[in-house]
């Protein structure tokens, strides 16, 4: 039987349909370079997502990043503008945030990542789980394909 590199079979099924999928080692990158993507999706989740920490993009993030959604400017200056915004945003809307990257799945040029969301509020905490999807040229990430977080959950736990 060959080794496969996943989450849990049920957790790769549910991720299927954003191009994440159970692949043999030979479809897979290097051990170093999955170490490398693993890394840097973790550091997004939780230095950027979680800690506000927008310096870290540059050195995860290509020159060349594009935007999964068409609207936006492509390129690493116009995502941390973006990201600058987003964070202070949640600085607004939220008394604390911490991200906590708990599982990956590796595909030929992705990581998808599942995490945990502790948000606090006017002394109401709410968690929730969030999913991700990087996509990698070489060592750097190029797109952040596809993320969400459980907000009816998030909105519910934190305003009842």
């Amino acid at each position: 039987m060959k080794r496969r590199q996943v989450l849990g079979m049920a957790t790769v099924a549910g991720l299927a349909p954003f191009g994440v999928s159970a692949q043999d080692d030979g479809d897979l990158p290097d051990r170093a370079t999955r170490r490398v993507r693993i890394a840097a999706a973790r550091r997004w989740e939780e230095e950027v997502q979680g800690q506000g920490n927008t310096a870290v993009l540059t050195e995860i993030a290509s020159p060349e990043y594009v935007s999964s959604d068409p609207n936006n400017t492509s390129g690493l200056d116009a995502l941390i503008e973006r990201f600058d915004a987003i964070v202070r945003q949640n600085e607004l809307q939220y008394d604390s945030l911490d991200v906590n990257a708990d599982a990956f799945a590796v595909s030929t040029d992705s990581v998808a990542v599942r995490s945990t969301w502790t948000v606090e509020r006017e002394g109401r905490k709410a968690v929730v789980v969030g999913m991700s999807w990087y996509v990698f040229g070489d060592d750097n990430l190029i797109r952040a394909a596809w993320g969400t977080i459980e907000e009816g959950s998030l909105t519910t736990q934190l305003y009842g």
